[in-house]
């Protein structure tokens, strides 16, 4: 069993369900320390923490994102902050766009792009850039996005926006990484064990809309900050454990198991 946004198990049918589960299990997957720490004590032994692996390792080609800088509407030289994924209330999106007020104010080539199927009615994340004032500095696509268009988003963004109120991991904030991006996002939950301020992104507190906005601002504004960043996006990516390792320490869970063995062992050989 893999666990994986432990804190959406709020209410107590929630809870017990999940409970049931956990004692159930002859071993459970988590993805980080904090995921552990947020379990009962009395399942915690057997819980294995096996890191998610990376995403997106080719790199972004900035060719990729010539569609979405023509569109019309962008000004020529526009600096893109990117939010993307499934869009629920714990990634943070409200108060990106609080914060985003003060970026736009700051920084006239920049526009906000939000892209990702809601988790409520597209309209309210429309009356929420209404609301702050940003929706003529905004551009959405609120929909499921097939991974060709939102590689597309990526290529043509300079820094990715993820500042989740909660988080065990997040798959968004790695492929960001692995696409060498800058991300810009929190201090919550496994985020830190990716995200390194200074390295390859920066980090506030969650919900701190002025901290937010100061730091999108110094990255948009920096051109060679935002090189080293993205530089250490790559870096990090490329040092995640590999999908092979990954799947070796898994299968190690299931003693006996049919294909157990490293992954090299299980690779097919060359023809």
């Amino acid at each position: 069993m893999t666990l994986h946004t432990v804190f959406e198990h709020r209410s107590w049918p929630s809870r017990l369900a999940l409970r049931r589960l956990l004692e159930r299990a002859s071993a459970v997957v988590a993805h980080t320390d904090r995921t552990v720490a947020r379990l009962d004590p009395a399942v915690r032994d057997r819980v294995r923490v096996i890191p998610h692996g990376p995403y997106g390792q080719a790199g972004a080609d900035p060719a990729r994102g010539e569609g979405v800088r023509s569109r019309p509407g962008l000004p020529e030289r526009a600096r893109l902050v990117l939010f993307f994924g499934q869009i629920r209330p714990y990634k943070g999106l409200r108060d990106l766009v609080t914060a985003f007020r003060h970026v736009a104010a700051r920084c006239p080539d920049a526009y906000l792009v939000i892209a990702g199927r809601p988790h409520e009615s597209p309209a309210r994340v429309h009356a929420l850039l209404a609301e702050a004032g940003v929706e003529g500095r905004a551009r959405t696509e609120l929909r499921f996005l097939p991974l060709d268009r939102l590689l597309e988003l990526l290529a043509a963004s300079d820094v990715e926006a993820l500042p989740h109120r909660e988080a065990d991991q997040s798959g968004a904030v790695l492929l960001a990484l692995g696409m060498g991006k800058p991300v810009m996002s929190t201090r919550a939950g496994g985020i830190p064990d990716v995200v390194r301020d200074g390295v390859n992104g920066a980090l506030v507190a969650p919900g701190d809309h002025r901290g937010l906005a100061d730091r999108i601002v110094a990255i948009l504004s920096d051109d060679e900050l935002r090189a080293r960043l993205a530089a250490g996006a790559s870096a990090t990516s490329a040092g995640l454990p590999s999908w092979d390792a990954i799947a070796d320490l898994t299968l190690a869970l299931y003693p006996g198991s049919v294909g157990a063995g490293s992954a090299a062992e299980r690779s097919p050989a060359p023809a």
